[in-house]
């Protein structure tokens, strides 16, 4: 298994071996990726996506964590992808 950020070729991939109907979500997690704003991360078992993760560098999404976690990083967004 390799980790590693997503990039341009695999977002490609990740759209054709695990479509996300009705949203591209592989799209949007990228689009922060590029901003700066998270690190979207993929595992690769040879070829094939299997799992993916958001690491946001801005902190906590939610309201409620930023508020009792103002300086932590948030890993969110782990989708495993069903073998």
């Amino acid at each position: 298994m390799e980790i590693k950020p997503c990039s341009d070729e695999d977002l490609a991939h990740l759209r054709d071996q695990w479509p996300t109907p009705g949203t591209d979500i592989h799209g949007t997690h990228y689009a922060a990726h590029q901003s700066g704003q998270a690190t979207y991360l993929v595992a690769w078992q040879e070829s094939s996506p299997i799992v993916s993760s958001m690491v946001q560098w801005r902190g906590c999404v939610g309201r409620h964590a930023r508020k009792a976690f103002p300086d932590c990083i948030e890993i969110n967004h782990l989708q495993v992808r069903a073998q």
